[in-house]
């Protein structure tokens, strides 16, 4: 019998979430991590990225998350997005751009003014208010998810 042609090697796997290479905040939505080491990626900027390695940066400020444990957690979370073994980089500088922490306090905050103007404008609030003279106290609207 003729001998077996040779297995042909097997394709690449293919990234296990599909996301542009400048789309930061996606890629850090798509990570599979938790805990602090999501907590080091939220404060980070992706400075540059190819199939096999991933750099990002993070200010100063947040240096004290940037241990080698977290490192190597959200290393691992970043080769199971690519779908592959990939490497990671963290510089410490201060990088330009809204970090995925940055655009989450963003949101909130304009969340929470939207909830308070739409408080203010409820008739039910201007009726105490003109009966009353209440006033809407904006350090204590929260969230109904929040405690």
């Amino acid at each position: 019998a003729a001998p077996a042609a040779p297995a042909a090697p097997a394709a690449p796997a293919a990234p296990a979430v599909p996301v542009a290479a400048d789309d930061w905040h996606r890629w850090f939505d798509a990570l599979p991590v938790q805990g602090a080491a999501r907590n080091l990626a939220a404060n980070c900027l992706l400075a540059s990225r190819s199939d096999t390695h991933v750099s990002l940066t993070l200010d100063p400020e947040h240096e004290h998350l940037n241990t080698p444990s977290q490192r190597e957690k959200l290393g691992a979370a970043f080769s199971e997005l690519l779908g592959q073994a990939a490497t990671l980089s963290i510089e410490v500088v201060a990088g330009e751009g809204e970090t995925p922490a940055q655009r989450d306090l963003r949101q909130e905050a304009a969340q929470k003014s939207a909830a308070i103007a739409s408080l203010e404008d409820d008739p039910n609030v201007q009726a105490f208010k003109e009966m009353f003279g209440a006033t809407v106290q904006s350090g204590s609207v929260k969230r109904l998810d929040q405690n």
